[in-house]
């Protein structure tokens, strides 16, 4: 875990953490591993303090889209919400934790941008291409802004 990075609070399923991305370049690991975040050196002009909310979606009405019962939303507090270099973002997956059912194929796991909060659901676009590390789970994909992910079955 990066220096400053800490959890800071559990509000009815949901997890913030606060961290700092330094000009250097920082790599964050949240939620015990779950979502690693690595931030190239040049992504943002100033040090900047970032918060990253986990929340449950296994409540929200959604038909046809297999997707993670949990998602996270990664907010610039202080600056701009776009990056100057593109952010790697690793997630760990689990298999059973999906809203319709287990996915028939791990290689059809993506990260997509969820529209939407822990309230309500609009849609889910892919963002880019991921690769897959089925031996550990996770998927990872580079995103260009700060928002709300989540892997799905594509």
């Amino acid at each position: 875990i990066a220096r400053g990075a800490k959890r800071y609070q559990t509000f009815e399923e949901m997890l913030t953490e606060y961290f700092y991305v330094h000009t250097a370049g920082t790599t964050i690991s949240a939620f015990d591993g779950k979502v690693l975040l690595d931030f190239p050196a040049g992504t943002i002009a100033t040090s900047t303090r970032f918060s990253i909310v986990s929340f449950p979606l296994d409540h929200l009405d959604i038909d046809g889209i297999n997707l993670m019962q949990r998602g996270f939303s990664i907010r610039n507090i202080t600056n701009d919400n776009k990056f100057e270099i593109p952010v790697k973002v690793i997630m760990r997956y689990d298999l059973a934790d999906y809203n319709e059912c287990e996915p028939c194929e791990e290689s059809d796991l993506i990260v997509c941008r969820f529209y939407g909060d822990k309230y309500a659901f609009h849609k889910v676009e892919a963002i880019g291409e991921c690769c897959m590390n089925c031996s550990c789970k996770t998927v990872n994909v580079c995103i260009n802004e700060c928002g709300t992910y989540v892997v799905v079955e594509n």
